[in-house]
């Protein structure tokens, strides 16, 4: 019964380990914007996501449409 325990424990701290927040391949992190995440219009992510970058000269997000389309513009 000890062993049930003690691996339940054991799994639980694994599972969390797994689950702790870190940097993903492709997060943008540099001195100017930050990847913070997608919003969803609709219920249930039944929509197309929208990507934000966080502005860390000012408090807000932009919608990662908005700087790709002025790139492409600079093109």
């Amino acid at each position: 019964m000890y062993y049930q325990h003690v691996l339940c424990i054991l799994l639980i701290v694994v599972g969390m380990a797994f689950a702790a927040p870190s940097p993903h391949i492709g997060m943008i992190n540099n001195d100017d914007v930050r990847d913070v995440g997608a919003v969803y219009s609709q219920a249930e992510f039944s929509s197309a996501p929208t990507f934000l970058l966080m502005d860390k000269q000012s408090p807000r997000c932009i919608p990662l449409y908005v700087i790709s389309s002025l790139f492409h513009r600079t093109l």
